[in-house]
């Protein structure tokens, strides 16, 4: 029975040794200080990450902008340009509109001086005008059209139109 005893008290000592030694070990890991320890550099490891890829990626927007105000500069050079040439041609136009509306002008005075000549040389006499009547009054008989139709084409009266057929009729 001693033994058994002896055995027991042995027994519950190991007990206890294991006991404190596996608590000290749990304490140690699992105590606020230590996994605070490594929260904090877990969060540094992530901090410091975030930190790296955020100068990246700004510095790739930073270069982005500078390339896009440097395509708005070139932009705003070829605009410029444009504009200047734009305003070229506008006055190129109006110069060379006011230079053909002049020449219009200049050509329609002369063309109207020398329509007032021609007038005055080309106006025929009564004879003549009765004379050319008289022609296009026979010429439209030979072409076979009645007197009603001629007196209609030429503005005259029916009876003059015979009268002018009856005198060829008679001199032929």
């Amino acid at each position: 029975m001693q033994n058994i005893i002896l055995i027991f008290v042995l027994q519950v000592v190991v007990f206890f040794l294991l006991y404190f030694l596996l608590k000290r070990r749990i304490d140690q890991r699992v105590r606020p200080a230590a996994l605070i320890d490594r929260i904090r550099s877990d969060i540094e490891e992530i901090v410091t990450e975030l930190n790296r890829t955020t100068d990246r990626n700004i510095t790739l927007v930073e270069e982005r902008i500078q390339r896009l105000n440097s395509m708005l500069e070139r932009a705003d050079k070829k605009l410029a340009m444009l504009e200047k040439e734009t305003d070229r041609n506008e006055t190129s136009s109006r110069t060379y509109s006011q230079i053909l509306e002049e020449s219009r002008k200049q050509s329609r005075q002369k063309n109207d001086r020398q329509e007032e000549k021609s007038d005055r040389k080309k106006e025929p006499t009564d004879q003549e005008k009765k004379a050319n009547h008289r022609s296009e009054v026979i010429d439209l008989y030979r072409k076979g059209l009645s007197s009603d139709l001629i007196a209609t084409r030429l503005g005259t009266t029916v009876g003059e139109v015979e009268l002018i057929i009856s005198l060829m009729e008679s001199r032929s």
